[in-house]
């Protein structure tokens, strides 16, 4: 009889020496492990390789959050979430990897496919039979949760979202877009390790998605982000990540453009832009909202000389939550076109949201000169302390506020007609995303304070221009 004793031995003495074994980064980078694991598919599409080169830099640290939205099909679950995890924990067989998706069929799926990519290079804990949940010999683990099942156990070490919502009924409820961003801080984040990567990968559906909320977070302050975009077909070649043409397709060896204008006609025969403009755009829009067009928003890099300037408040004094208050610096060229230059917004208490006026006004005179601010009063003598409050505030500066009357859509209506008619650019920033999302948004978006900032810095514009014999 044959007994079993030395080979249990051998399999301890195994496992004790992957424990002990020191954690490692990976000798190859990942395009190198992709061609040589995985050599039936091409991995030489440009989107790919831009994507290959910002898994290296998460793997070496330099990124620990990293935002990928592409169209559908075209290859960035195969890579990000099947491969890229195989290949740190091929490296690192102590690594500890959650993967997410919209329920848990789904983000089984993914560790079923990673998991047989993994059986093929490096050896597997033989308890590990479940397909949700499987580990190394040295104890790292691979754990696939739908999102919002409830997350628990051990912390993680790299984090991958894929596609958190389902479809276009879960997108437009909001309900479950709290609920998935209530997971995501609540049972995500509280489990990462120091140094713990996340990777979100989506294909937009909603303006206030969890990708929508990060990217509004960390314009106000919040954690940074590398955010990448990939529309299907560019329609900015300054700002593309790929540096495409105007009109180029992503990748026209999967799609190529008149594939996708295929594909955009079947979606658009439902639900008008909305669908493309979202799936295969990167560029959620809301179901309503017409009076800011945003191929209109034109983007430059400079401003002509000669300019008036305004900065425009519209404050809200409730730090971390409910309204926004928002700084729109607009100025006015000698062809009487409107740029808006900066925006500077963000949810703050009463004295921090004074000191960051204050700071403003001083920034915009040092880098403008001469800079007019004007402030908003509330009705009643609460209104009128305020104002006046508003006005010491910025002492030395040219300042004034003003009574605000009638409806939002009232007040923003010559500016839009303006912006309709291409006559409104933004100098580019970091804010220019969020900008024009709530423009196209409004008025049945969630926030409107950019937008009414805005309106209110070209009302004062506008009223000097009948004025001006020159300029």
């Amino acid at each position: 009889m044959t007994h079993l004793w030395p080979i249990a031995d051998q399999i301890e003495h195994a496992k004790r020496t992957a424990r002990a074994a020191p954690v490692l980064r990976p000798s190859k980078s990942f395009r190198q492990w992709l061609e040589a694991n995985s050599p039936e598919f091409d991995w030489s599409w440009r989107h790919l390789e831009l994507l290959q080169e910002k898994l290296d830099k998460v793997t070496s640290g330099e990124i620990t959050r990293l935002i990928i939205s592409t169209p559908p099909q075209h290859g960035k679950s195969n890579m990000v979430t099947v491969r890229y995890p195989t290949y740190r924990l091929q490296a690192n067989p102590k690594l500890r990897v959650l993967v997410t998706g919209y329920n848990q069929e789904h983000a089984t799926e993914f560790s079923r496919q990673a998991r047989n990519v993994a059986q093929e290079l490096m050896p597997l804990a033989a308890d590990s039979k479940a397909m949700s949940n499987w580990s190394t010999l040295a104890g790292g683990v691979f754990r696939a949760r739908g999102i919002r099942a409830g997350i628990t156990g051990k912390p993680g070490d790299l984090v991958i979202i894929d596609d958190p919502v389902k479809d276009r009924a879960e997108a437009d409820s909001e309900t479950i877009r709290k609920q998935i961003i209530a997971a995501y801080r609540e049972s995500i984040y509280t489990r990462l390790q120091p140094g713990a990567a996340i990777i979100i990968i989506m294909t937009r559906w909603h303006e206030d998605d969890l990708v929508g909320t990060l990217i509004e977070e960390m314009s106000a302050g919040g954690e940074h982000w590398d955010v990448v975009n990939l529309p299907a077909i560019c329609v900015d070649s300054v700002n593309d990540p790929l540096k495409r043409a105007v009109g180029e397709a992503l990748e026209p060896r999967r799609f190529d453009v008149p594939d996708l204008m295929r594909i955009k006609t079947v979606l658009t025969a439902t639900e008008g832009p909305r669908a493309w403009d979202a799936l295969y755009q990167g560029n959620p829009q809301p179901a309503g909202g017409t009076m800011f067009l945003r191929d209109k928003f034109k983007i430059a890099h400079a401003l002509p000389a000669g300019c008036k300037f305004i900065r425009r408040w519209d404050n809200a004094a409730t730090e971390g939550g409910g309204d926004y208050t928002a700084g729109v610096l607009m100025a006015l060229a000698p062809d009487f076109t409107y740029y808006v230059c900066d925006v500077v917004r963000g949810q703050w208490a009463g004295n921090a949201r004074d000191e960051i006026i204050q700071q403003t006004a001083e920034l915009d005179k040092i880098k403008y000169g001469f800079v007019h601010v004007r402030g908003v009063q509330d009705p009643g003598s609460a209104g009128v302390d305020a104002a006046a409050a508003f006005i010491r505030l910025l002492n030395g500066f040219s300042v004034d506020t003003e009574r605000e009357s009638g409806e939002k859509k009232v007040r923003a209506a010559a500016y839009s007609s303006q912006q309709q008619a291409g006559n409104v650019r933004l100098i580019a920033g970091l804010w220019n995303a969020l900008f024009t999302s709530e423009h196209t948004s409004f008025p049945t978006g969630r926030h409107d304070d950019q937008v009414d900032a805005a309106a209110g810095a070209y009302n004062y514009l506008a009223a000097l221009v009948v004025q001006w014999v020159r300029f």
